[in-house]
């Protein structure tokens, strides 16, 4: 048992292919730690976008909920994003890793403009303002520009909450020049429904980062179907403000077109 603790704690690395460079992305094998292991939805997302959906990401403000190892937010990054957000809970194990691949697969690339930037944040799906609090860390790492207002009012609110909202905890990790923080074009997440009581807040959540003409892609492979249903149940009703597509699987990497692995699009619909 102990030589099976310590193996754990080893790092791994698996190895993709995006926009003709070579990510290396380290994960351990931690019982009980979703967030430092590389899942299979990960990669096949960012298959998917490399194949199919590279113009949707070229110049975009992206971000990842769910980030875990960062594979699919650093993909976009090569795929052309202008910047990436990659997010996860406020776990030291969590984000120190994933501000490894970050920096790890991205240092090479800061003077190449193809290739956004990528920034490491703190993101809990519980948090009732997420904007404030992604906006709060940025403005944290230096001097930045006031956050521009939005025209939507859920993000004025949020905006001007700003100076009265508590600080945000400052995860200990490297990260690049702060950006100011809205709302995002395009938001990814892989194998992020897994449990029921994280349905709603997953819901939630995306209609907070996003506005109207954002682009959402999530990819997931079912291990939990009353989870499943239970988010796909939300996107469903005339009130719903994104439109939602299946994706085909036609269109999946051979690897991953699986009955298991669904990818799904949702556009957010413009006022």
């Amino acid at each position: 048992r102990e030589r099976e603790r310590e193996m754990a704690h080893q790092p791994h690395y698996v190895k993709e292919t995006v926009a003709g460079h070579q990510l290396k992305i380290r994960f351990f094998d931690t019982d009980g730690c979703v967030g430092t292991a590389v899942w299979e939805a990960s990669r096949a997302l960012v298959r998917y976008l490399q194949a199919h959906e590279r113009s949707a990401l070229q110049g975009k403000r992206c971000l990842e909920l769910g980030s875990g190892c960062g594979l699919a937010g650093i993909g976009a990054a090569l795929l052309g994003a202008k910047s990436v957000t990659l997010s996860d809970v406020e776990d030291d194990a969590v984000l120190q890793n994933l501000a490894y691949n970050a920096n790890y697969n991205t240092a090479d690339h800061a003077s190449n403009p193809d290739i956004g930037t990528v920034q490491v944040r703190a993101l809990d799906w519980s948090w009732p303002q997420p904007l404030v609090r992604l906006a709060a860390q940025h403005a944290a790492d230096a001097s930045v520009a006031p956050i521009p207002t939005s025209a939507d009012p859920a993000a004025q609110a949020a905006d001007a909450s700003l100076n009265s909202s508590s600080s945000a905890p400052m995860p200990p990790v490297a990260q690049t020049a702060a950006v100011a923080v809205a709302e995002f074009d395009v938001v990814l997440a892989a194998d992020v429904v897994y449990v029921e009581s994280q349905a709603e807040l997953l819901y939630q959540t995306l209609v907070r980062v996003t506005r109207p003409g954002s682009v959402v892609f999530l990819c997931n492979e079912v291990r939990n179907q009353t989870a499943t249903d239970m988010f796909r149940q939300l996107l469903k009703g005339p009130d719903v403000p994104f439109t939602v597509k299946q994706i085909k699987r036609s269109k999946y990497d051979a690897e991953f077109a699986y009955e298991e692995m669904h990818i799904l699009k949702l556009v957010r619909r413009r006022v």
